[in-house]
């Protein structure tokens, strides 16, 4: 069967891979689309899934941010509408273009030309990803100068670049902090009393809703289409028929979204935001009304963390999760009309060895809300913290029992740790190179061997010592002075230790062989 590819909306990015979406499309129905001459996407395996688990609500003041919030149900009245100009002109305001820069170096083969750029009509210059970057959306979410957008628009380029309006201001723009596995990141730009987009409660969308999609396709700043929301609940599968390692519970929607608006907005029919637009589902990168938009919930979860703690740190149990088919359930002796998460490993030391789950056992709820599957699962305990104590209701043996369990960090799945130098105290030659944990997803697509143990460089501020240094998105920190590193937060405690006028050696991994690099403090 050939599947769709499933695009990132940046169109310089080319962020894109072979996924589907769970399907149970019959036969029948396949066949039927094939004799009408649907063409390639009748092919498209996709349902609507069972009804989501809602993320933990956000509190209405989000600490460390001026978010406007408005969680009142949405007023579902069957009056005519007759014009959206209203609300458009309420948000337009909040929407603004985000283009990126990459400094090319000439010995930097990471930064060669790509021919698929070109095979796919894309420019490979001075303002295509050869020489260039990306273009897209963001929504301005603080009057401070806040910006939320994509991961793949900001990890797109060494320099990011703000415009408000069709003829405003262009601000560079500094990072906050990213969330890959949400992908979402969080920009700054120096200005005040900006004007913010109003948070809606994502928990309270249903499918059905009208809502508009606002952002920068092609370009076309400001640009609005109306749909309604398709499906909830979506999440992606790889290219190997494998549930994705991502942090998904999309929006999907039928408004037309293309190429440049990812990090735009998704609202509802009050103007309030519900989504931040991410991907679209097409057998050419063109739109055909299948795109797919971040809940709202999951960004203020995500905003939240980020100005906390500099990083997005999710609640772990420390399990593999696998399929409850009939055949499975029948064996574990689950009643015909139960649901749950089946546990086919507990990993050793892990928050769920220690509250006494194993192997075998389907966890049924957690803290009393239904788990309906491992997706509904990952979502719940995603939206929790490490530290956090819950209650996880599974069936052994048919047996329902509870276990106590409190919740570790998901420091094996690649979250990313942070050292922008924003409101640093404590400023060292290591501000701007921005790490993560090594997991076996970053170590397929960077190539990066088993061997290689140390922190994954998850971007470069371009004026930061480390990139003068030759340190680059994609490097493994091996060692810093000497002393081996493990992962993102032993980086992170070994830099803190770091004086303002010190140097550093650093052992990298980089382009296939390992080299030592020594950062020196900046000239005064």
């Amino acid at each position: 069967m050939n599947y769709p590819i499933l695009w990132r909306t940046a169109p310089l990015s080319l962020a894109f891979r072979l996924s589907h979406i769970k399907s149970n499309l019959s036969r029948a129905a396949l066949a039927a689309a094939i004799s009408l001459g649907m063409g390639p996407l009748a092919l498209v395996p996709v349902r609507a899934q069972d009804a989501p688990v809602k993320q933990a609500a956000a509190s209405d003041a989000t600490p460390g941010a001026q978010l406007q919030v408005d969680n009142s149900p949405l007023n579902r009245s069957t009056g005519a509408i007759t014009s959206f100009a209203p609300v458009v002109e309420k948000i337009t305001p909040s929407i603004v273009t985000i283009s990126t820069k990459r400094k090319v170096v000439a010995s930097d083969r990471r930064e060669e030309s790509n021919p698929l750029l070109r095979f796919f009509g894309i420019p490979d210059g001075p303002n295509g990803p050869g020489g260039g970057g990306a273009l897209g959306s963001g929504v301005i979410v603080s009057p401070d100068g806040l910006i939320l957008t994509n991961n793949h628009v900001a990890e797109s380029g060494d320099e990011i670049l703000v415009k408000i309006g069709d003829h405003g201001h262009e601000y560079t723009a500094k990072v906050v902090g990213n969330d890959p596995t949400s992908d979402l990141a969080l920009l700054r730009i120096d200005a005040k009393n900006l004007p913010v987009l109003t948070f809606a409660d994502s928990d309270q969308v249903k499918v059905g809703d009208l809502c508009l999609a606002v952002g920068n396709p092609f370009g076309l700043t400001d640009t609005v289409t109306m749909g309604i929301v398709s499906a909830l609940g979506r999440s992606t599968y790889e290219g190997d028929g494998q549930p994705s390692k991502a942090y998904q519970n999309f929006i999907q929607t039928d408004a037309s979204i293309n190429p440049g608006n990812s990090g735009g907005a998704l609202v509802d029919v009050q103007g309030r935001l519900i989504g931040i637009n991410s991907m679209i589902v097409s057998s050419d990168g063109g739109n055909q009304r299948i795109g797919f938009a971040i809940p709202s919930n999951l960004a203020r979860n995500v905003i939240d963390s980020l100005l906390k703690y500099g990083k997005v740190s999710r609640g772990y149990l420390g399990i593999l999760l696998q399929q409850l088919t009939p055949d499975l359930a029948e064996e574990f002796k689950v009643p015909a009309d139960q649901e749950g998460a089946l546990i086919g490993e507990v990993y050793p030391g892990s928050a769920a060895e220690k509250g006494g789950l194993q192997n075998g056992d389907i966890v049924t709820s957690v803290n009393g809300k239904t788990v309906t599957d491992g997706h509904a699962l990952k979502l719940l305990i995603g939206g929790m913290s490490p530290g956090d104590k819950v209650t996880v209701s599974y069936l052994r043996d048919g047996q329902s029992n509870t276990a106590q369990v409190t919740l570790l960090g998901d420091g094996n799945t690649g979250e990313v740790a942070t050292n922008s130098g924003q409101d640093d105290s404590h400023p060292n030659v290591l501000d701007g190179v921005n790490v993560g944990n090594l997991d076996d997803s970053s170590r397929a697509d960077l190539k990066i061997p088993s061997e290689i143990k140390g922190a994954l460089v998850t971007d470069v501020a371009p004026d930061s010592v480390g990139y003068n240094a030759g340190i680059r998105k994609g490097d493994v920190l091996l060692e810093m002075n000497r002393k081996p590193i493990t992962g993102a937060d032993q980086a992170l405690a070994e830099g803190d230790k770091i004086g303002k006028d010190e140097r550093v050696l650093l052992h990298i991994w980089t382009n296939g062989m390992t080299e030592y690099v020594v950062l020196k403090p900046k000239e005064s």
